[in-house]
C-alpha cells in the first residue's frame, strides 16, 4: 500500500509500522461524514502538509505520573519489557512537546472516558457551525 501510495500517511513508532488507507476516507468524505483517524504526532504532521485544513486534536493524559501508570498496566498486559515501556515513555514526553501544533487538546483523565468522548463530539460539532467551512481534500 505504501508503494502504491495508497496510504494517507505512515509511520514507524515504537519499532513497528503502521499507516492509515487513504480509500476508505475518502469514501467517507465524499459521503458527507467525519473521519477521525488515530494517529501519533508523526502522523499528524504529515497530515498538517497534506491536509492543512484538517482538525487536529491532541488526546493528553492528565498528568505524566497517569501516562506512567497506564503503560505500566498495557505493558503488563502484553508482555512489555522495562526497555520498551521506558522507550515508549520517552516517545511520550516527546509527544506532550508538540501540542502546540494541534487546533485542540483534549485531556483524557483516568476513569473518566466519557468526558474526553464529549469534548471531542463538542468539537466536532463546533467545526460543523463555522462560518467558513474547512476544505478537506485527500
Amino acid at each position: 500500500m505504501r508503494d502504491a501510495d495508497e496510504l494517507l500517511e505512515y509511520a514507524q513508532v515504537h519499532g513497528h509500522w503502521y499507516g492509515v488507507p487513504r480509500m476508505p476516507a475518502r469514501e467517507l468524505l465524499a459521503a458527507g461524514q467525519d473521519v477521525l483517524l488515530k494517529i501519533d504526532v508523526q502522523g499528524a504532521a504529515t497530515m498538517r502538509r497534506k491536509v492543512p485544513d484538517a482538525v487536529f486534536i491532541f488526546l493528553a493524559p492528565e498528568s505524566l505520573e497517569d501516562l506512567e501508570q497506564r503503560l505500566l498496566l498495557r505493558s503488563q498486559e502484553t508482555q512489555e519489557t522495562a526497555v520498551e515501556r521506558h522507550v515508549r515513555l520517552q516517545n511520550a514526553l516527546y509527544e506532550l512537546e508538540q501540542q502546540s501544533w494541534f487546533d485542540y487538546v483534549v485531556v483524557n483523565r483516568a476513569g473518566h472516558l466519557d468526558e474526553a468522548v464529549e469534548q471531542v463530539k463538542a468539537i466536532v460539532i463546533a467545526e460543523h457551525c463555522r462560518v467558513r467551512p474547512r476544505n478537506i481534500v485527500l
